[in-house]
C-alpha cells in the first residue's frame, strides 16, 4: 500500500510491504504544502470517502488544534 497525495504534489512516499515493514523514501525536492506558523504538524490522517486531511497540530506552550487541509484523494 502507498500513500499519494491529492494533486500531483511529492513529498515522498510511505509504504507498507505484505510483512509490515514501513518505508520511507523522501523527494529530492519536495513541494510546501503549507505553512503553519507557530504550529507543528504532529499527526495526518485522510478522513474516509473525502479530499481533506484531518491535521493535528501542536505549538508546545498553548495547545494543539484539529484541522483539515484538502491534501487527499477522495
Amino acid at each position: 500500500m502507498t500513500w499519494r497525495p491529492a494533486r500531483d504534489l511529492d513529498a515522498g512516499r510511505v509504504a507498507v510491504s505484505a510483512a509490515g515493514r514501513v518505508r520511507v523514501t523522501l523527494a529530492a525536492s519536495p513541494t510546501l504544502l503549507g505553512t503553519f506558523p507557530r504550529y507543528k504538524i504532529e499527526g495526518v490522517e485522510c478522513l474516509p470517502e473525502s479530499a481533506d486531511a484531518l491535521l493535528g497540530t501542536d505549538d508546545e506552550n498553548l495547545g494543539g488544534y484539529p484541522r483539515t487541509m484538502p491534501f487527499c484523494r477522495a
